[in-house]
């Protein structure tokens, strides 16, 4: 339950009986779904009705699955209303009274700063996304900016440099009143990877988030991160596909 009430800055909360609902409360953030537990015999109704929440609001939105969620074909009853999956992801937990094994970096070569609101950090670290993921990351810089300056307190965010260049970043969240802090935005340049980056980030934030007692940290890995985070001692959960509602999509689809 704590997990599934957590607030998350510029967001709404809605606790449904079936599922948390997040409704941002400005243009810009993606709204979304998780934790679902659809009761049976009205699994679509339900899907349903939350596509005509948001095509209502003229927002698309992200449902947030899970292996461990019901129904066990949720993923499967999504597409049939028109989502679209998104790559496949691992829900990781560390117990932070484990010790740090990932690999260090040479600390001579990288240097890492700490991002606040104001400075061009900022733009630094959503360069890094849109070289990694190869995709727009334009609503990212407002993002982080924002929360950075509601709530300073909350989240830490960090890039690292090499010779003046930005070439990894990664970033944390603190919810209050919770044992688990969250980890985000982990992603090195393809032609740096395997220098220890990656693992001077996950070190900050771990060495953070025990300062702050903390847990646990939390992550949703991509593939190419989930080997590496198990070696630093996280462990696997279960799997996760964030399923994709877009209304243009849809009214495409529907026009062929």
């Amino acid at each position: 339950m704590e997990r599934r009430a957590r607030s998350i800055d510029g967001y709404d909360v809605d606790l449904l009986p079936f599922a948390s609902r997040y409704v941002p409360r400005s243009k810009g953030s993606e709204p979304f779904l998780n934790f679902t537990n659809l009761p049976i015999g009205d699994e679509r109704r339900l899907i349903r009705e939350q596509i005509a929440f948001f095509e209502k609001r003229g927002e698309s939105f992200e449902w947030k699955t899970y292996d461990l969620d019901c129904p066990s074909n949720l993923r499967q009853l999504l597409e049939l209303e028109g989502f679209v999956a998104d790559p496949y992801e691992a829900f990781m937990v560390f117990p932070l009274d484990r010790d740090l094994h990932s690999r260090p970096a040479n600390l001579r070569q990288f240097t890492i700063r700490e991002a606040a609101w104001n400075d061009h950090v900022i733009d630094d670290i959503v360069k890094i996304q849109e070289s990694v993921w190869a995709r727009n990351f334009s609503w990212l810089n407002s993002q982080l900016r924002d929360a950075l300056r509601a709530h300073v307190d909350q989240l830490s965010v960090y890039c690292v440099y090499h010779g003046g260049i930005p070439v990894g970043s990664g970033w944390i969240d603190f919810p209050p009143n919770s044992r688990f802090a969250d980890l985000h935005g982990g992603a090195v340049v393809e032609e740096l990877r395997g220098q220890g980056i990656y693992s001077l980030l996950f070190q900050r934030r771990a060495q953070e988030a025990r300062r702050r007692s903390y847990s646990y940290l939390t992550v949703d890995a991509a593939p190419m991160s989930r080997p590496l985070l198990e070696r630093a001692g996280f462990d696997y959960v279960c799997g996760t596909y964030p399923m994709k509602m877009s209304f243009q999509a849809q009214r495409k689809s529907n026009a062929i």
